[in-house]
C-alpha cells in the first residue's frame, strides 16, 4: 500500500549544548541545514547561531544550564537527540606537561569534565521519564595522546568513560547515550598547530578524507536520534576517516 505524503517522518528535533569552543553553533547550524529543528543552549560570550533559537547561561550555574536546556528542549518541541559537547579554549593551547599549573590543569581537564556532568544531569532533569537519544562530541586523537595536549586528552578519556558509564545506567530509561570522536581539524581550526599523533600506517587516512562537521555529522547524528540508532548505546564512533581505528 503507498503511502500518503502526510505519513513522511517529521523533522528530527536536536537540542546542542556547548561549553567553550563554539561547536555548538556549527552543530546546531549543520543540522538546520539538513531539515531538523535545533535549539543552541551555549555559554556567555559565545556567538549566537543564526536564525535558531539560541539561549545563554552560565554553564558553572547548574540551575541556570538546567533552566536554559529545559527551555531549549520545550522550543523543539521535545527533543529526539541531545548533543553535548565541553572544550574548554584554554586546553587547546598546547604546552608540556610539566609547565601546567595546578589552575591551569584544573581549567583545561577538570572543567571540562565537570561540564559534562552538569549537562548530563540538566539533560536528566529535561527528560523527566521520556525516552531520548544522546551523543557526546570529543576528538579521536585522544586515544593515543597528543603532544602538549595532555590535560585535553586525559579531560576527553573522562567524558568517554562518563559517557559509557551513563549509558549503562540510562539504558533501563530506554535512553541511548554515545560518544562521537572527531577528527581534530573537524573540532576546531583551534588544533590546526598543534602537533597531532604521528601514524606510521602507509595510508594516514583510510578513506583519504576527515569527514566534515557540517556536511557529514548530521547525518550520523539523524541516525542516532532514529528508532534503529537508538538501539546502539555506550558506542565509540569513530566519524575521522579511519585515521584512528582503535576501539
Amino acid at each position: 500500500m503507498n503511502q500518503s505524503a502526510d505519513s513522511s517522518p517529521s523533522p528530527r528535533r536536536y537540542v546542542v549544548v556547548s561549553s567553550g569552543l563554539p561547536i555548538g553553533r556549527r552543530v546546531a547550524e549543520a543540522v538546520a541545514n539538513h531539515g531538523a529543528h535545533a535549539a543552541l543552549v551555549r555559554q556567555h560570550g559565545e556567538r549566537s547561531a543564526s536564525d535558531l533559537r539560541s539561549i545563554e547561561c552560565d554553564f558553572a550555574d547548574h540551575g541556570a544550564l538546567t533552566h536554559a536546556l529545559g527551555e531549549a528542549d520545550e522550543a523543539v518541541g521535545g527533543a529526539d537527540l541531545f548533543v553535548l559537547c565541553a572544550v574548554p579554549p584554554i586546553s587547546t593551547k598546547s604546552a608540556p606537561l610539566i609547565a601546567l599549573s595546578d589552575a591551569d590543569w584544573s581549567q583545561s581537564c577538570g572543567d571540562a569534565i565537570l561540564d559534562l556532568l552538569h549537562m548530563f544531569k540538566a539533560v536528566s532533569a529535561a527528560l523527566d521519564g521520556r525516552d531520548a537519544a544522546v551523543a557526546v562530541l570529543g576528538a579521536s586523537f585522544a586515544y593515543s595522546g597528543a603532544k602538549g595536549l595532555v590535560a585535553l586528552s586525559a579531560a576527553l578519556e573522562g567524558q568517554r568513560g562518563m559517557t559509557k558509564s551513563v549509558a549503562r545506567q540510562w539504558g533501563e530509561r530506554g535512553v541511548s547515550v554515545n560518544w562521537i570522536a572527531l577528527a581534530a581539524d573537524a573540532l576546531s581550526d583551534a588544533f590546526d598547530g598543534a602537533e597531532l599523533p604521528f601514524k606510521m600506517d602507509a595510508v594516514q587516512i583510510a578513506l583519504q578524507r576527515r569527514p566534515s562537521l557540517e556536511q557529514d555529522l548530521p547525518g550520523v547524528l539523524a541516525f542516532l536520534a532514529s528508532p534503529q540508532g537508538r538501539s546502539l548505546t555506550g558506542a565509540n564512533i569513530n566519524l575521522d576517516g579511519g585515521e584512528w581505528m582503535t576501539p
